[in-house]
């Protein structure tokens, strides 16, 4: 979980009030943040990621006072059309396709605000931003730049400016072997060129998401700031710009919409709250107890959502900072909150059942037995994954596996559910390609297919083995191991998979028929994931299984 650090008497200063620790740490647990050292009025906090809008000092304090009642509903922001425009070129299509741009004008800025700022960015940076990889931030100093930006690719040799707490001008080489920021991120952008920020007059702001340039500084006597995030996916870096924006607002700053040309379109990035409609009976049935008219609208209130009341319907307005409300249950959970969950009393449910463990619990316990007394790890994917990587990277046609497409994803990296555990299996190699050999992981979970006009839920069981000389064999004996422990026969069978290497693959059948595949990767696919080590896998249907060992349950 993110770790942030809090001023205790700036917080008290801020809310009016003379809390004590307990006192604090109490109001905290509102907002799902926990005290977790204290060094005088330095608090270290842990909050959790869903909460990327009290990552800072400043969210916490507009969250807290909304808590105590000092401030009710929405956060209203003053928003402006602003003079800046932003053209991005074709040339960072394939390397860091889009860039989202914010201001905020008008801010006094004092050293501690400026350094919960930065810490702010640096959070978010960490934690949404996956270390710079999935989005990168910016700030500078709008007094010292051309209102007309470009984000552009550029050759390295020909980057040349003064990057932040250095006092010389660097190529872009001398930047990524230089620079701590440099050694850290040079992996983001190319061998030779890396994609840049620039003002009509050639002042560098920044290199993307390297580094940024000394001449754009902000300091305390900045009161005009541009905002930038870059990455894959527009609606994304939209959402953290806003989120630095939201904070930065704190100070007095009005937010300055800006004009973005892309090579194929041109708009106003703007910041929208979202609508989504919830009547009091709704929120009771899942809370379990009935609430009053005013106390609903004051725990809405008090939560710092709008509304408007239809007939039994509410039309709750969620403010385009709190990213992590997706729905209905989300504000009713923060309704829970407010209300405080020592304050719910317990019920015993209304329907007592006597309870078994289920044949996937069963199943379950066994895999973890065997594999893990192999010396394997267990790892966990989500089930909403990319739809690249479980077709295309693979060699796999997405019509053939029946891949399920989400309709409105809110991210291209989650666009689709998965239809085999294998991919996100080799993608966890890919990313702990760091870690010493050899690597024996396996995942247990569900997957999701069409197939004909059904959906399919399938409960599988796959596993990989990386190292210099990792062989069909050395997964052979892992299968058997398992099999035996269940009491089933299994039988192997050639296969044609494209992903698996010919003559060292083959289909897994019981009794006849298939249940799954083992072989050694085809080293084609290896390289889509950078892994250069041989590497066996397998996977199999353990629901499947479930009916052979469990045909009367």
């Amino acid at each position: 979980m993110p770790t942030i650090l809090l001023d205790r008497k700036r917080i008290n200063k801020a809310l009016n009030k003379e809390l004590s620790l307990e006192e604090l740490e109490k109001l905290l647990e509102y907002i799902k943040c926990e005290i977790k050292e204290q060094n005088e009025d330095e608090l270290l906090c842990e909050i959790t990621t869903d909460r990327a809008d009290c990552f800072s000092t400043e969210g916490i304090i507009r969250a807290l006072k909304g808590v105590l009642g000092i401030e009710k509903g929405l956060v209203n922001l003053n928003f402006f059309e602003d003079d800046i425009e932003l053209h991005v070129d074709e040339s960072v299509k394939n390397i860091r396709p889009y860039v989202a741009m914010a201001t905020v004008r008008g801010l006094k800025l004092d050293p501690r605000a400026l350094e919960s700022i930065i810490r702010f960015q640096e959070v978010l940076h960490e934690t949404l931003g996956r270390n710079r990889r999935k989005a990168s931030i910016g700030l500078y100093d709008l007094s010292k730049l051309d209102k007309k930006i470009f984000f552009k690719n550029m050759d390295l040799e020909k980057i040349k400016f003064i990057p932040l707490e250095k006092n010389e001008i660097l190529d872009g080489y001398r930047i990524l072997s230089e620079t701590e920021k440099g050694k850290q991120y040079r992996h983001l952008v190319g061998q030779s060129s890396a994609p840049v920020l620039v003002d009509n007059n050639g002042t560098f702001l920044s290199m993307a998401p390297i580094i940024n340039s000394q001449d754009a500084k902000v300091t305390t006597k900045t009161t005009d700031i541009l905002i930038d995030s870059t990455g894959f996916d527009l609606n994304f870096i939209t959402s953290i710009v806003g989120l630095m924006a939201y904070a930065l607002s704190f100070y007095g700053g009005k937010v300055g919409l800006v004009k973005h040309f892309y090579p194929n379109s041109s708009f106003l990035l703007r910041f929208n709250n979202r609508t989504f409609e919830l009547s009091k009976r709704y929120a009771e049935e899942i809370l379990g107890f009935e609430l009053l008219e005013d106390e609903f609208q004051d725990f809405l209130l008090r939560a710092r959502y709008g509304f408007n009341v239809y007939g039994s319907k509410y039309e709750i307005t969620v403010p385009f900072y709190r990213v992590d409300v997706l729905g209905p249950i989300d504000i009713v959970e923060d309704i829970a909150i407010i209300k405080g969950y020592e304050n719910i009393e317990p019920r015993r449910p209304p329907l007592e059942t006597k309870s078994r463990l289920s044949e996937k619990s069963l199943l379950g316990s066994i895999v973890r037995e065997v594999f893990n007394g192999l010396g394997f790890q267990e790892i966990v994917n989500y089930m909403v994954t990319n739809s690249i990587l479980q077709s295309e990277r693979v060699g796999l046609d997405p019509k053939e596996i029946g891949l399920i497409y989400i309709s409105n994803p809110i991210s291209k990296e989650y666009d689709c559910m998965r239809a085999n555990l294998f991919p996100g299996i080799l993608e966890f190699l890919q990313y702990n390609r760091s870690n010493a050999y050899p690597q024996k992981i396996y995942e247990l979970g569900d997957v999701l297919r069409f197939q004909g006009n059904r959906i399919i839920t399938d409960f599988r069981l796959a596993s990989a083995i990386i190292y210099n000389s990792a062989s069909f064999e050395d997964m052979h004996s892992c299968i058997y191991a398992f099999f035996k422990a269940i009491g089933l026969d299994f039988n192997l069978k050639e296969n044609e998979l494209p992903f698996l290497l010919k003559g060292r693959r083959a289909d897994i059948l019981v009794k006849n028929e298939k249940i799954g595949w083992i072989g050694e990767l085809n080293p084609n696919i290896s390289e889509y994931f950078s892994l250069y080590q041989p590497i066996v896998a397998f996977e199999l249907s353990l629901s499947e299984i479930i009916k052979f060992k469990f045909p009367s349950r």
